[in-house]
């Protein structure tokens, strides 16, 4: 019996763990200017898309966020992006500060057996990053 709860466990890790692999190496590109010099608290809308490739690995997550980084270190900003056609689309305010820098991510959890989990967002690098 033991050893049938052992199996069933490495085999939801495999399982699981496909789907990450196949996230691995995707890229974003920015489909919008994103105008640096913005002015602190406005909003901007920031549009991109995530390459082919891992687009069909990732097309149910539904959970990429774009971050602004404050200039001065004041704290950051976010938004989800919502999915239209074959990019996302998020509308974010600008952080205190100014844009130090911009990033895309993919919201993820990380699961252990007796069911501690933690968040582990994936940073996905922009092709075509303004602020490289």
């Amino acid at each position: 019996m033991r050893t049938l709860a052992c199996g069933a466990i490495v085999a939801a890790v495999l399982v699981t763990a496909v789907p990450v692999a196949a996230k691995e190496g995707m890229t974003a590109t920015l489909l919008s200017r994103v105008s640096i010099g913005a002015m602190p608290e406005t909003t901007m809308r920031i549009a991109w898309r995530i390459d082919e490739k891992s687009a069909s690995a990732a097309s149910d997550d539904d959970r990429f966020y774009v971050r602004l980084d404050s200039a001065t270190g004041a704290r950051s900003t976010h938004a989800y992006g919502r999915r239209t056609g074959g990019h996302y689309v998020a509308r974010v305010r600008v952080p205190r500060g100014g844009i130090r820098d911009i990033r895309i991510f993919l919201k993820g959890w990380v699961f252990y057996p007796g069911g501690a989990h933690h968040r582990a967002d994936m940073s996905i690098p922009i092709s075509n990053d303004p602020l490289p």
